[in-house]
């Protein structure tokens, strides 16, 4: 989903591309290492997504998540406010036990199936945060063996996403030239904290128009808190299902 790229400049001032690059390396290898260092994890999900043409509405999720792939969330607020989800791999089936209301029985659904994703552009497999590292990481590592289709990075220096101390950086892609690259423009913001992503931007293009195609944050992410099998549990009495 996103690409990380070698060949970054700065957007405030100018600086040496070597010093930047070796900066914005130092950024990624955090965040790889953060990552595979989350074994379960904790953090609110703000999601926009453009499905066709229609830029959908943002939704807010609670996450739960525990590798390989557990995945409980909960939408406190908005149209699906109340709704609850449940995956375990090996569990139901490999299907997603979900909770839409009281006045419903719980379904049993494909996770890749069209009631699964209807109104979304991705599956429940993009919500961990480990999936977007993952493809940073494969990506830089990509464009580190052929670096004729290195862009401009810009460094948009330090922000505030949630609240979270971060540092941003922002990226126009040759996808023009490079279908498989995955959008025309991409913003990614670090956590200097955690050193795993705040917010992700990704936009395609009209000409010299850019459009949001979506937006992901994850806000007041905790790393190994201490999810239990009580945390993935249909049973739980924290939970409706």
């Amino acid at each position: 989903m996103i690409y990380l790229f070698l060949h970054v400049c700065s957007a405030r001032e100018p600086a040496p591309d070597d010093a930047v690059s070796a900066h914005f390396l130092e950024a990624v290898e955090k965040m790889e290492a953060a990552s595979k260092a989350m074994q379960h994890g904790q953090w609110i999900l703000r999601r926009q997504e453009r499905v066709g043409s229609k830029l959908m509405p943002t939704e807010v999720m609670e996450i739960k998540y525990r590798t390989p792939m557990d995945l409980y969330v909960h939408w406190p607020e908005g149209d699906k406010k109340g709704r609850e989800m449940l995956f375990k791999k090996g569990w139901n089936g490999d299907k997603l036990r979900v909770r839409v209301g009281s006045w419903m029985p719980n379904l049993n659904l494909e996770p890749t199936g069209s009631m699964a994703m209807k109104g979304s552009r991705h599956s429940l497999f993009w919500i961990p945060i480990s999936h977007t590292v993952d493809l940073i990481v494969s990506d830089t590592k990509r464009v580190r063996a052929d670096p004729s289709h290195a862009p401009v990075v810009r460094d948009h220096g330090a922000a505030l996403v949630g609240g979270e101390s971060s540092h941003c950086f922002e990226s126009d892609l040759p996808k023009q030239e490079v279908s498989s690259y995955y959008a025309h423009r991409v913003e990614v913001c670090v956590s200097n904290s955690t050193f795993l992503p705040t917010r992700i931007r990704a936009y395609d293009r009209n000409g010299d128009e850019y459009r949001l195609v979506e937006q992901y944050e994850f806000l007041n992410t905790k790393v190994n808190p201490g999810l239990s099998d009580v945390d993935f549990d249909p049973d739980n009495p924290a939970y409706d299902f």
